[in-house]
């Protein structure tokens, strides 16, 4: 084994620190593979590659006859797993996970204590492999170590599951015009400003962390000329904002390659603009009884429904795209956020449409008819009157079944449900609050943490003080609403210091607040029920007499109303109530 050992360490310094021949190797293959026109416009990543988590996976490599290091330093052209969005022309910056150290340590570990279960040429030939790539991680570890362009079209490949691989993706691409650097750069001298993404080993880098990462690899090696006369997406994403992105993203949205480039720095500005609320919602799960659940790109709230929007780059590069939005249409239910129990039902949705945005124009599908039709230009896209006659265009574009539309009510509605409210979907959650507007205990509490606990705060400060019986408003930042209505309740001290009075008063004052804000959903907690001791059942004839009375007295003007709780008892005393034939509401528990 010793002598095993002394014949690795002999072939690292031989091939690995030769500098000459690593300096004469790479002139080759730059002369052998460089072409005359460089790519303009690419895109550039950081492929971080680890090391196999298991002994099977090592046996596997070993079988297969190579590890990732050896293909990269043995091999001018080679076949690499890439980003699924990736093209010819780009380039990559291989680098060696700085925690694959971690992994071989463990695997030597893990050999010895094994060490009974091989023969001993295969135990010698597994720990020679083990130590020869700690030897290599000594050279390359955390540092990226060489430079490649991929040369082919993506493939996918389909791996048995059982197979003992340790990389996860399945798409393929050739690289060629490798170059290994003479003089590796290390984590330590690129991490302020590359953060190295945590999801995966696949980290984009565009505009100017591009060109600063080029620099510096370039200041100790000999860059190809494929590197240095390239340029990463000439946009500068840095530089759009809410108030210019029609002028700096319409003037480049062409150049977009990554989709999540087009969504960040285009559609969710644009969607924003479009809808009611200036909210949008991303990767929202549709369910349908019959399908299995799928996921909108997008939903914006439309003329006070909701609207499901698919993204793409270039709709004409797609081959089943009905295929995709018809699963948006016709759902049961949608879930705004990821992992939130609550969901929006079809009564508030629109049901036959989806709108689709790609780079060039905005499109209307029509579930009834199966067609997508373009319905606005991109380029004609310069102003707020522009996102105006879009807005026309899409309402003219929507449409319900007619079933739906006398399915659904006119009127307005009450529910009480068992549910944390910080999480419920409404335009109005009502928080019980305190005179000075400071966050309290409880429920109180929980809306505050959701909402952003320093925004909203900040925002309490400025109005100061609100009365009991009164209620003031303020955005809703994080929750998914549009707005916090704060209404302070009385303190119960017997019933006969006109606590009714001024408990009916923080009802009618949230509503009011509600209807001038154009908001047709509101979430209420029992107001004064907890802490400050009101009575539940009078409690509760007291809210549901102020709702009925607002209701009653804005008969033109449609809203629901649902109030909200985790206490079961106070649930089920106040669905008693509301059953009884007090009150004439209209009823959707079956939300």
């Amino acid at each position: 084994m010793r002598q095993n050992q002394q014949k690795n360490e002999e072939y690292l310094q031989r091939r690995y620190e030769n500098r000459e021949f690593l300096k004469e190797y790479n002139l080759i293959r730059e002369e052998q593979y460089e072409r005359e026109d460089p790519s303009l416009s690419v895109q550039a990543y950081i492929n971080n590659f680890s090391y196999p988590t298991t002994l099977e996976e090592v046996e596997y490599d070993i079988d297969e006859g190579r590890t990732s290091m050896d293909a990269l330093l043995s091999h001018t052209d080679l076949t690499w797993t890439v980003p699924k969005w990736t093209k010819p022309g780009d380039i990559v910056f291989f680098m060696h996970a700085k925690t694959a150290i971690k992994k071989i340590t463990a695997l030597i570990t893990e050999l010895r204590n094994e060490k009974d279960h091989y023969s001993p040429e295969e135990y010698e030939f597994m720990y020679d492999w083990l130590m020869k790539s700690k030897a290599l991680y000594d050279i390359y570890g955390g540092k990226i170590m060489a430079i490649g362009r991929v040369s082919g079209k993506q493939a996918y490949e389909e791996r048995d599951s059982d197979s003992p691989v340790h990389f996860h993706s399945k798409f393929f691409s050739d690289i060629d015009s490798v170059v290994i650097l003479e003089n590796p750069v290390d984590l330590s001298e690129f991490k302020s400003f590359v953060t190295l993404s945590s999801g995966g080993s696949i980290t984009p880098v565009f505009g100017e962390e591009f060109n600063r990462l080029r620099a510096l690899i370039g200041k100790r090696n000999r860059l190809p000329r494929y590197v240095r006369n390239s340029i990463a997406i000439p946009v500068p994403l840095r530089d759009i904002t809410a108030k210019n992105w029609m002028e700096i993203a319409g003037q480049y949205r062409r150049n977009f390659i990554l989709e999540k480039q087009f969504r960040a720095f285009f559609v969710d500005y644009l969607l924003t603009a479009l809808g009611d609320k200036k909210k949008i919602w991303k990767e929202c799960r549709c369910c349908k009884a019959i399908n299995p659940d799928s996921y909108a790109d997008n939903v914006i709230t439309f003329n006070g429904r909701y609207l499901p929007v698919e993204v793409k780059l270039n709709i004409a590069a797609e081959t089943d795209l009905k295929g995709q939005v018809i699963k948006y249409c016709e759902v049961e239910r949608c879930y705004l956020r990821y992992g939130n129990p609550e969901y929006i039902d079809y009564s508030m949705m629109y049901h036959l449409n989806a709108l689709i945005i790609d780079l060039f124009k905005v499109y209307m599908y029509d579930a009834e008819t199966d067609e997508i039709k373009e319905i606005y230009d991109l380029d004609d896209l310069h102003s707020d009157s522009d996102i105006m006659a879009l807005r026309k265009c899409i309402a003219a574009n929507v449409k319900e079944p007619a079933k739906e539309r006398n399915r659904r009510s006119r009127y307005s509605r009450i529910a009480i449900r068992n549910f944390d409210i910080s999480y419920i979907v409404a335009d109005a959650i009502v928080s019980a609050a305190n005179p000075d507007l400071r966050p309290g205990s409880g429920v109180s509490r929980q809306i505050f943490n959701t909402a952003g606990f320093q925004q909203l705060s900040n925002a309490c400060k400025k109005i100061s003080h609100c009365s009991r019986g009164s209620a003031v408003i303020t955005p809703a930042f994080n929750l998914q609403a549009e707005y916090i209505i704060h209404a302070v309740g009385p303190i119960w001290k017997g019933g006969s210091h006109g606590e009714a009075e001024v408990l009916y008063s923080a009802y009618a004052q949230s509503l009011r607040l509600a209807m001038e804000h154009d908001c047709h959903s509101i979430a209420f907690p029992l107001l004064s029920a907890g802490a400050l001791g009101y009575p539940k059942k009078q409690a509760w004839n007291t809210a549901l007499k102020a709702c009925q009375d607002f209701i009653d007295q804005n008969s033109e003007y449609r809203i629901d109303i649902v109030f909200v709780s985790l206490d079961e008892e106070l649930i089920e005393t106040g669905r008693k109530i509301l059953a009884s034939d007090s009150y004439k509401f209209e009823h959707y528990d079956n939300l």
